[in-house]
């Protein structure tokens, strides 16, 4: 009987000290400066979203810009600290900017969407952020940018005979077609393991290991994250600040994706590469040399196969005259991304962008 109280207790004290950890470095790792305003709306299927508007300083341009984060991360990648915040650098250039939240990704708040899938976020969530952008802004069409999952869900939005009310688009790191590195892969299997759960709480072991980040060679990050290009406390703040829980359904299609080669709905009805061909929007597409998720070729080949007459590849890294090569995470948040990246996404939007 002594043992199971010991055991019991133990285990208690083990719980509660793992719940202290993670909050103590959430709390110690939080970001500084003016925050966005909160605007929180419903999904098209009625799940509570949230979107960070951050308003122009002095408005300029008719179009609101929506920047929309990747798979497992929050709106604070694109509303970071300064002076790596796209959102701010926007708004003060003379853009309304709405920072989103996809289902289930709002900080503090997550939501149960165990089901929810790609499917979802294009047709259900990218609507309804569309919609909410225009009402505030009073405008007829939004500038999409996504980094990542963000970015394939407005390009599967824009080809699903949806290019009226999007100006322009910009995906950053956004794979067609996965090509996993092995750590990766291992990772991904690794994740099955745990389908029996809604989600998988990523965002804990992100914000327990943030104070260890940057000081030591971690596996499985290469062509993730650089640290060549990401300094210590970016790295341990984007741990703690940035990171989202990954949801049973998305993880189970993103498995079909890479198992298959394909890059579909999660019923298989809709090949998402097919439609893409059909985009005649005006696009951006942004990569890094040494990504290994948005690989320099799998950019190059999503350049090729759009129709789109406006178009255009940005890689990232020493090749093209930047100071470090780029992997997937440093867009918003490497080292040089306020004078190398910002700049160029800045041009691009203005010269698509409608002045008022």
């Amino acid at each position: 009987m002594h043992a199971v109280l010991l055991i019991l207790l133990v285990f208690l004290l083990s719980v509660s000290f793992a719940i202290g950890w993670v909050r103590y470095w959430r709390h110690y790792y939080r970001l500084t400066g003016r925050r966005p305003l909160r605007i929180d709306l419903q999904a098209l299927d009625g799940v509570p979203l949230t979107m960070w508007h951050r308003p122009a300083a002095n408005r300029r341009y008719a179009e609101p810009v929506i920047l929309c984060h990747g798979l497992g991360n929050n709106h604070r990648y694109f509303e970071f600290q300064a002076p790596r915040n796209l959102a701010e650098v926007l708004a003060e250039a003379g853009f309304d900017c709405f920072s989103v939240d996809c289902r289930g990704a709002t900080p503090g708040a997550p939501r149960p969407c165990a089901d929810a899938t790609f499917d979802d976020y294009v047709n259900h969530d990218a609507p309804a952020f569309i919609d909410a952008a225009l009402r505030s802004s009073g405008a007829a069409r939004v500038l999409w940018v996504g980094h990542s999952f963000g970015g394939l869900i407005g390009l599967a939005r824009a080809a699903s005979e949806h290019e009226e009310n999007i100006a322009g688009l910009v995906a950053m790191g956004s794979p067609t077609t996965l090509t996993l590195t092995p750590g990766a892969r291992w990772l991904l299997s690794f994740s099955r393991l745990f389908r029996w759960l809604p989600r998988l709480r990523i965002d804990w072991l992100a914000q327990a290991a943030a104070p260890l980040a940057g000081r030591f060679r971690a596996p499985f990050v290469g062509g993730i994250v650089s640290l060549h290009n990401m300094e210590g406390l970016p790295l341990r703040l984007t741990l703690a600040q940035t990171i989202a829980p990954l949801w049973h359904g998305v993880l189970a299609q993103i498995g079909t994706w890479v198992d298959l080669n394909v890059f579909c709905s999660a019923d298989g009805r809709i090949n998402y590469r097919q439609t893409l061909e059909s985009l005649s929007l005006p696009l951006l597409i942004v990569g890094g040399t040494i990504d290994s998720l948005a690989t320099p070729q799998g950019c190059a080949s999503l350049l090729a196969a759009v129709k789109s007459t406006d178009k255009s590849l940005l890689s990232l890294g020493k090749s093209s005259g930047q100071k470090e090569d780029y992997a997937h995470a440093e867009f918003m948040l490497g080292r040089y991304a306020h004078t190398e990246v910002h700049p160029l996404l800045l041009d691009w939007l203005k010269s698509h962008a409608t002045p008022v």
